[in-house]
């Protein structure tokens, strides 16, 4: 995984699919969209997550066990991910959230 360097005034918009919806979930896939000020797409990058557990309800995100057993963990991933994110504006895309949703306390 490359690392991309990313200066402002660009945003990052993540979208993150989980084992479902509490704090005890784990990530099954991560994304992560670099955007310029303008509009233009910089970067893409999206990869599964093996959650090490079972994937939650498949009818929420799509993924199957299957799909996760070959992918990294998400020790194995974060780098890639924190590179992506670097001091500027970070988009989290969280559809259909309540709102005050709490921040998550485990880092995966």
């Amino acid at each position: 995984m490359t690392a991309v360097r990313v200066q402002p005034p660009h945003y990052v918009a993540v979208d993150v699919e989980t084992t479902g919806l509490y704090t005890a979930d784990r990530v099954v896939e991560v994304a992560a969209v670099t955007v310029s000020a303008d509009g233009r797409v910089i970067d893409e990058w999206d990869t599964l997550v093996n959650p090490g557990r079972d994937v939650g309800p498949t009818s929420l995100h799509g993924i199957t066990a299957s799909m996760v057993s070959p992918a990294p963990g998400f020790e194995e991933v974060a780098m890639a991910l924190a590179s992506r994110l670097p001091a500027l504006r970070v988009v989290i895309m969280v559809p259909g959230a309540p709102r005050g949703l709490p921040t998550r306390r485990r880092p995966h």
